[in-house]
């Protein structure tokens, strides 16, 4: 798959153009199927300006539909290191207002195979705040510990978490 994105690349795809009903372009598609040879081919092999933070039609940056991905594949990490060092916010929200922190905590597949502690300690290095709060009022450490994942919980409270913040 990836020789066939190469190749429509070169021949003047544009990978910022959107498929009309959710408004993704292939980078979301991407991180949704968790294919990061995919995600890297377009990142690295675009002659276009990629806005890696675009929104879908749902509210979703690339970001986070890898966040949120429960794909067993274990590319998560990766891709989201990949996103954020080609310049991919780390304090971009959803339309509910949710962080990439708050995507990593209520993600169970991540706790799973035991990457959301490391995820979340990379993204709390990268100043990703700890005590932002979606719309639903709670925050990362709120989704944590409703999650029972008290490692996560020790996490981002070392990382600055405040207890009293819903």
């Amino acid at each position: 798959m990836p020789y066939l994105v190469k190749a429509l690349l070169g021949a003047g795809a544009d990978p910022m153009a959107t498929e009309p009903s959710k408004r993704r372009t292939c980078l979301h598609s991407a991180a949704e199927n968790g294919d990061f040879d995919v995600l890297s081919t377009v990142l690295f092999s675009s002659n276009v300006k990629l806005n890696i933070d675009s929104l879908d039609a749902e509210g979703n940056a690339v970001s986070h539909l890898i966040a949120a991905n429960t794909n067993p594949n274990g590319q998560q990490q990766r891709s989201l290191m990949l996103l954020l060092d080609k310049g991919a916010s780390i304090s971009c929200t959803t339309a509910k207002k949710a962080s990439l922190l708050h995507l990593v905590c209520c993600n169970q597949s991540l706790s799973q195979r035991q990457i959301a502690e490391p995820l979340t300690q990379m993204l709390i290095e990268m100043n990703a705040d700890v005590n932002t709060v979606d719309i639903e009022n709670c925050s990362p450490l709120i989704l944590a510990a409703a999650m029972n994942e008290w490692g996560l919980c020790r996490v981002l409270l070392e990382g600055g978490a405040d207890m009293n913040i819903p």
